[in-house]
């Protein structure tokens, strides 16, 4: 390695500086752990931070580590990393991780894996050795690729605004310079550093945006790194406008509070109340919870939303908690298998009001499921009964599991045994909060069919709040 050209002087040199003091990576520190793998990238930020060190009294160390995954060629790699910081008299290590061990019983990809134990390597050094910070050699490039990999699974804000210059002691001073402008420097100042074979690999995602995806995208725009690095660094002030108002907020505890907060805040009150719990919340936790927030307003009862480590989010219409999950076999509340007859006039069933007439309710909830069907077609008689296993039913022509019917409708899983089922002897013909049977759609008579019309039992179910607390099943008439 040669640093002795004037490297002060060079622009790509000036970007690693500028980058240094706009985001604050050096302050109070002292010493950097710097990772170098041998590519272009690492070499270069280590000749950068030599130069650095001679106006900056600070402590410097490489560390390399061998991923064990292209044999030879590791060793080639570790080899010349080692030479390299003795040549120019920096301390070096190198670590080896068997990472395709790792990955198969982590059942992780090799690039996350390898990702994962790097940096705790890294961190493991840097807390033990007492560095300052760690500096890793991610570029534009990296950052560009990593939105548009992050933007493809669906990304928040967080994931599409990329690659963070800093986080926690973490630094990455080179995330402004493009891959071009990187070999630039190498040859201009006699850098050497070897090339990885398996980064023409397309198998891996990374690679096979960088080779399939990115030069399309240099066709639109030749300066497509920085684009992105100005939609990220945006994106990222952004973001952390609306984390710093919600961080006003975290301790909050009341729904109807919570409930008052802009969409955006809210979901990153969430975000910041799992984080302090040691929670990294999915795109669903974080939309579901959100949702029951906003829906509890008047909903007596307590929803819950599994997290992590044993724990969930508990939303009721006055509090949302971060507590121990119950697993959801033992949130079920156990109903016995129940058969009940159904009269004309009132009938209860659980918190359900199902009424039975010959002409229809003009005063039923507008959210009741209301229904008719001829005499003739009754087979037997009417009556109500709860879910069964195996429970299936006929609509839109196809025989549908009613379990899975449930759940897609979005039907709590605790209420499930007490939703009401109208059945005859032939099997069910309505469920409440599902659509109507064949059997029921068939039968409903058109204008046409009026004057000839045969007999018709109305029948309405509502879901009455009055009934909510009542456990027992009865007869109206019988009260």
């Amino acid at each position: 390695m040669n640093c002795n050209f004037p490297v002060s002087r060079d622009p790509a040199y000036r970007v690693f500086l500028s980058t240094l003091l706009d985001y604050d990576m050096m302050r109070d520190a002292s010493s950097v752990l710097i990772g170098l793998s041998g590519g272009a990238d690492s070499c270069s930020l280590l000749c950068m931070f030599i130069e650095y060190s001679r106006s900056h009294p600070i402590k410097l160390k490489a560390m390399h580590v061998n991923h064990m995954i292209r044999a030879a060629e590791a060793e080639r790699d570790e080899v010349f990393c080692r030479e390299l910081c003795e040549s120019a008299g920096v301390e070096f290590e190198a670590v080896s991780v068997d990472i395709p061990d790792i990955a198969q019983k982590s059942k992780k990809g090799l690039e996350e894996a390898a990702r994962d134990e790097r940096y705790k390597i890294f961190r493991t050094t840097a807390l033990k050795e007492g560095f300052d910070r760690i500096s890793v050699a991610h570029n534009a490039q990296d950052n560009a690729e990593t939105v548009i990999f992050n933007m493809t699974r669906g990304a928040s804000a967080t994931g599409a605004s990329g690659i963070a210059p800093v986080r926690e002691n973490i630094i990455r001073p080179l995330i402004r310079l493009t891959k071009s402008e990187i070999t630039d420097f190498c040859q201009r100042h006699n850098i050497r550093y070897v090339i990885d074979s398996t980064n023409s690999d397309i198998n891996y995602t990374r690679n096979f945006i960088r080779h399939e995806i990115f030069p399309k995208l240099k066709q639109l725009n030749p300066n497509v790194e920085k684009a992105f690095s100005n939609f990220s660094a945006c994106l990222c002030e952004d973001n952390s406008a609306l984390l710093r108002i919600a961080e006003n907020h975290v301790s909050e505890g009341k729904t109807d509070v919570l409930r008052s907060l802009e969409p955006a805040v809210l979901k990153r009150v969430l975000i910041l109340k799992a984080a302090g719990a040691g929670i990294s919340l999915s795109h669903y936790q974080l939309e579901k919870t959100a949702e029951l927030i906003l829906r509890t307003s008047k909903d007596r009862t307590v929803s819950s939303v599994s997290l992590p480590e044993g724990k969930a989010f508990f939303i009721s219409a006055d509090r949302l908690v971060i507590g121990k999950d119950i697993p959801a076999k033992e949130r079920v509340k156990k109903e016995p298998g129940i058969t009940k007859p159904l009269y004309y006039g009132n009938n209860t069933f659980f918190e359900y009001r199902i009424s039975l007439g010959t002409v229809p309710r003009d005063d039923a909830d507008e959210n009741a499921l209301i229904f008719s069907i001829p005499e003739s077609e009754i087979r037997g008689s009417l009556f109500v009964r709860n879910r069964l296993p195996q429970d299936t039913y006929v609509c839109a022509g196809m025989t549908k599991k009613i379990k899975k019917m449930l759940c897609d409708a979005g039907s709590k899983i605790e209420e499930r045994g007490r939703i009401p089922f109208v059945c005859d002897a032939d099997g069910i013909l309505a469920v409440y909060g599902l659509p109507l049977s064949d059997r029921v759609r068939k039968n409903v008579p058109s204008a046409a069919d009026k004057s000839t019309q045969e007999p018709l039992v109305f029948v309405c179910i509502e879901k009455r709040a009055e009934l909510t607390e009542r456990s027992g099943i009865f007869h109206d008439n019988d009260k």
